[in-house]
């Protein structure tokens, strides 16, 4: 998730564990270096899943609408599809790229960049 990557408002504790999986992610990558084995994250803003589409956050389920309030903020106007991020772990683990190592990747839509 991207909350590990910056502030979340009225999210502290989500906020502390997403840091903590970044956090994570960059010592495994440190400790597994030596060993040739390479660890990354990807942090995603909000993707079409089943589980944005819950009932507890879209109570009236109108997906659309509520992909537009998710979106209202991102410069892409929109949130992910699941293939887009597949696409980048796709290239994260393709054996061209050797040397990325210790990245949190954000998969965000211009959201990192405000």
């Amino acid at each position: 998730s991207m909350a590990g990557l910056g502030a979340t408002p009225m999210g502290g504790s989500y906020g502390a564990a997403k840091h903590a999986v970044v956090g994570m992610t960059k010592t495994a990558a440190v400790e597994m270096g030596a060993m040739n084995v390479r660890v990354n994250a990807i942090c995603p803003f909000f993707t079409s899943t089943p589980m944005v589409d819950n009932p507890i956050l879209n109570p009236n389920g109108d997906e659309k609408e509520l992909n537009k309030t998710l979106a209202r903020g991102c410069p892409l106007k929109r949130i992910a599809r699941v293939e887009e991020i597949v696409n980048v772990m796709v290239m994260m683990l393709s054996p061209a790229n050797t040397y990325m190592n210790g990245i949190a990747v954000p998969v965000d839509g211009g959201m990192s960049a405000m």
